[in-house]
């Protein structure tokens, strides 16, 4: 308790605030996922240190103004604009925004539905596959933000190094993962699903619907592709005991060696009831549709930086991407700039 004199020699008495001992996460505990059915939550969760490829997302997914059939206008150009790629500035916003198939969304919308609003005895899985840039991860971006639900997504930690000594003495809690001695990430897998599957406590104006949450897993841990028998451990354990829907998205792997096949084998996907929702490439006329709109917004707000391409070069790229429409706005971004150095 701290005292101290105001100017008319009152007494002012600030009482220090007490603080809270934080619980400290038991590391690879799946004893604890008996608690997944439980009503114990944290006030937050937090993923991993990130070393992702990709741009970090919105832990809170929340519903924002959307223009149906129009991608969102580039801002007023900044140097900041001219790093930023165009692929994440024109990430969808809406459904009308998605270059995807529209029974391919129902039929993601409909899942969600089903399997958000409605409780069952066991955790719900999704499993989405299909060709890189084939609008997965925006698909389900775009619908859990409509549908007001909280995404916590797994990225793989980076990895940590240590000296022999440090190797020799925890050898049991360490493990060899892609090169490095690092942290065993199924460990820090594992704790992240027992961490993400507890709701906060607070509820903001009583709001039920902030309380709905999908777990999103696009980066698997390298090391399931070596065990993929403790992977499989984890995933029957997760539906024993968890409560959120849990969603895996995987891309097909340009090597010819399918990673759905490796990690989800059929066996594996009837035992758990895996729901399996394939994507196709983006159709050539959605991707020429969806460049040539993005072409125009940039044209009119680059400040003079951009000049639009000749439809033939907007339809070369949709048919070079080969379906990816990711790998394809970005390559319009170079196509816009090249235009300006035409004679």
């Amino acid at each position: 308790m701290l005292s101290s004199m105001n100017e008319n020699g009152n007494k002012n008495t600030t009482l220090s605030s007490s603080v809270k001992k934080q619980n400290a996460w038991i590391s690879s505990s799946f004893d604890s996922f008996g608690d997944f059915g439980q009503d114990q939550s944290v006030t937050s969760s937090r993923a991993p240190a990130r070393n992702s490829r990709k741009r970090p997302r919105e832990a809170v997914s929340q519903p924002q103004r959307s223009y149906p059939g129009k991608l969102q206008p580039a801002t007023n150009c900044s140097p900041l604009e001219e790093d930023e790629l165009w692929s994440a500035r024109h990430k969808p916003r809406s459904q009308a925004d998605l270059a995807v198939h529209k029974k391919k969304i129902a039929e993601v919308q409909a899942w969600l539905q089903d399997h958000v609003y409605k409780k069952r005895g066991l955790a719900p899985l999704l499993l989405l596959t299909g060709p890189p840039g084939c609008g997965k991860t925006a698909t389900i971006q775009v619908l859990t933000r409509e549908m007001a639900v909280e995404v916590q997504e797994w990225t793989n930690p980076a990895t940590g190094t240590y000296s022999v000594a440090e190797w020799s003495y925890e050898a049991r809690e360490l493990a060899v993962v892609g090169g490095p001695l690092s942290e065993s990430q199924s460990t820090q897998f594992q704790d992240f699903l027992l961490r993400a599957n507890k709701y906060p406590t607070l509820q903001i104006f009583h709001q039920e619907q902030l309380h709905r949450k999908v777990i999103l897993v696009e980066e698997m841990p390298n090391a399931f592709f070596k065990d993929t028998k403790q992977f499989h451990d984890i995933l029957r354990r997760y539906q024993r005991h968890g409560r959120c829907p849990l969603v895996f998205i995987v891309s097909d792997s340009a090597g010819g060696e399918s990673n759905e096949r490796l990690l989800f084998p059929k066996d594996m996907q009837s035992e758990l009831n895996i729901t399996n929702i394939s994507f196709n490439p983006v159709a050539q006329t959605s991707m020429v549709k969806t460049l040539t709109l993005i072409a125009s917004q940039e044209v009119s707000k680059g400040c003079g930086r951009f000049s639009m391409p000749d439809r033939s070069v907007i339809e070369a790229l949709a048919t070079s991407s080969s379906g990816d429409i990711r790998g394809a706005i970005n390559a319009l971004h170079f196509a816009c700039l090249k235009g300006r150095l035409k004679p």
